[in-house]
């Protein structure tokens, strides 16, 4: 295989192996967004070095460190609750 395609290997699994950390898609919430305001969250992305913008799903419950709560909708935070 050689140096060149071991090194390939190795940084092919490096980029999906972060990329499945980050697990960045629409409609999940990734474990590291836990405590994030609102709706939408982003990712880091290594092809364009640029950050991607993902939406939690329609019904994630989301918050503001306000206090109010709501559910996720389209994208955007519709609070149930105020403070």
């Amino acid at each position: 295989m050689g140096l060149t395609g071991a090194t390939l290997v190795l940084v092919s699994l490096a980029f999906f192996g972060s990329a499945a950390a980050h697990n960045c898609q629409n409609g999940t919430r990734p474990e590291s967004e836990v405590n994030r305001e609102g709706c939408d969250f982003y990712c880091w992305n290594t092809d364009t070095n640029s950050w991607d913008k993902f939406f939690f799903g329609n019904g994630e419950e989301c918050f503001y460190n306000t206090g109010d709560r709501g559910k996720c909708q389209n994208g955007e935070c519709h609070l149930t609750t105020y403070f």
